[in-house]
C-alpha cells in the first residue's frame, strides 16, 4: 500500500513523497530510503521485505539534499512513527549519511554499495549509531574496497554483509530481497518501542492481505505477524508460501495443540508434548459420516492427534476429547456468519 506524504517544504517541484506501508496500512516503525538506480521490480521486492515486518518505507527523491531529509522527517511524523532507520544505496547513500547525523530519531544506518568518498569517511567516526555495510565483491560500479574503507572509519557496533554475486543495481530481485530481509532483521534490534500514538487500533482477532501482480504471492499480516500465502507451481503460483486452505489447516492444528496444552497445564497432568497432523479433502455427502450442508461435496477436516508423556488412561481420553473442543474446531463445525464490505481508500 502506497501513500503520498505532503511536504511543508516543496523542493524542485516536489510537493509529496512516496511512503510504502504494511498491508494493513499501519506502520509500526519507519525507515528512510535513498537509492541510486535500483529498478522498480527490485525496489518493490526490497521494500516488501520491510513492510511485511511492519516497517513503513519513506522514499527520498533523486537529487535530494539535507533540507529534503528534514522535510521528510517532519512529514512522516504527522501520521506515522518517525524513522528509526536510514537505508542508503550508491551515491544517494553517501548523501543520506551526511544528512542524518543530526537526526535524533535515526537509531541505525545501513549502507549498500556506497562509495567511500573522503567526506563520508571523515564523518563516519561521528555517526555514533550501529552501522551495517552491505556490498557485493563483484560490484564493478563501486568496488568492494569502498566497504573496507567505510568499516575501517566507523566505530562499533558495525557489521558487514557480502552480497555474493549481486551487481551494483541489485537487478536480480532475489538479491534485493536478500538485502531487505537481512537489513530489516538487523535493524529491528535497534527499533524503539512502538509509539502509543501509533499503536494498532484493531480489536479482537484480525488479519489483512494484499496481492499485487506477482502471480498469487499474497502478503498477510495476522495479528501483526507476517505470513505469505501462495499457490503451487502446478496452479501457476510461485509456491512462496502455504495455500489458503493450508493456512486454515495450520490455524486448526495450532488451536488444537494450544487447547490441549492449556487444559493439561490447568489440571497439572504430565503432558510433555502434542503432535497434530491435519488433512483437508472434499468428500461426497454421507462419506465418512459427513452430512451435507448444501449442494456439492462436503469439506472433511481429518485430524490425527498424538499425546506424549506418562498420562493415565483417563487423562489421555479426556485430552483426546478436548481436541474437538478448541475454538477453531467449533467455528468450522458450527459454521459462521460471513460478511464482505468495501474497503475504503483511506482504510
Amino acid at each position: 500500500m502506497t501513500e503520498s506524504l505532503a511536504l511543508s517544504r516543496p523542493a524542485a517541484g516536489r510537493s509529496s513523497l512516496r511512503f510504502d506501508v504494511p498491508v494493513d496500512g499501519h506502520a509500526r516503525q519507519t525507515a528512510l530510503l535513498a537509492h541510486d538506480g535500483i529498478g522498480e521490480d527490485s525496489l518493490g521486492v526490497l521494500v516488501r521485505e520491510f513492510t511485511r515486518v511492519g516497517i513503513g518505507v519513506l522514499h527520498l527523491p533523486s537529487g535530494f539534499d539535507e533540507g529534503d531529509v528534514h522535510a521528510a522527517l517532519a512529514a512522516v511524523s504527522v501520521a506515522h512513527p518517525r524513522p528509526f532507520l536510514a537505508v542508503g544505496h550508491g551515491t544517494a547513500g553517501a548523501t543520506l549519511l551526511h544528512s542524518v547525523l543530526e537526526a535524533s530519531s535515526i537509531r541505525a544506518v545501513a549502507l549498500a554499495g556506497v562509495p567511500a568518498d573522503d567526506a563520508s569517511v571523515a564523518r563516519l567516526p561521528g555517526l555514533r549509531r550501529p552501522l551495517l555495510v552491505l556490498h557485493s565483491p563483484t560490484d564493478v560500479a563501486v568496488g568492494v574496497e569502498h566497504a573496507g574503507r567505510l568499516l575501517e572509519a566507523a566505530r562499533h557496533p558495525k557489521s558487514f554483509l557480502a552480497l555474493d554475486g549481486a551487481d551494483h543495481a541489485l537487478s536480480r530481485p532475489a538479491d534485493a530481497a536478500y538485502v531487505g530481509v537481512a537489513t530489516a532483521a538487523w535493524a529491528l534490534r535497534y527499533a524503539p518501542a512502538a509509539d502509543a500514538a501509533h499503536e494498532d487500533a484493531h480489536h479482537g482477532h484480525w488479519a489483512a492481505a494484499r496481492i499485487g501482480r506477482d502471480r498469487f504471492h499474497t502478503e498477510i499480516l495476522a495479528g501483526g505477524h507476517p505470513v505469505i500465502a501462495d499457490e503451487p507451481a502446478s496452479l501457476e503460483g510461485t509456491n512462496h508460501g502455504p495455500t489458503p486452505y493450508e493456512l486454515v489447516l495450520a490455524g486448526l492444528a495450532g488451536c488444537t495443540a494450544i487447547t490441549i496444552r492449556m487444559v493439561a497445564d490447568r489440571k497439572g497432568w504430565p503432558l510433555e508434548g502434542v503432535r497434530v497432523r491435519l488433512r483437508h479433502d472434499k468428500v461426497e455427502p454421507g462419506e465418512n459420516g459427513c452430512e451435507a450442508r448444501g449442494p456439492g461435496k462436503v469439506d472433511l477436516f481429518r485430524a490425527e492427534v498424538g499425546l506424549e508423556g506418562p498420562l493415565e488412561p483417563e487423562q489421555f481420553r479426556r485430552l483426546m476429547e478436548v481436541a474437538e473442543k478448541c475454538p477453531v474446531h467449533k467455528t468450522l463445525k458450527l459454521g459462521a456468519c460471513l460478511q464482505t464490505v468495501e474497503l475504503g481508500p483511506e482504510s
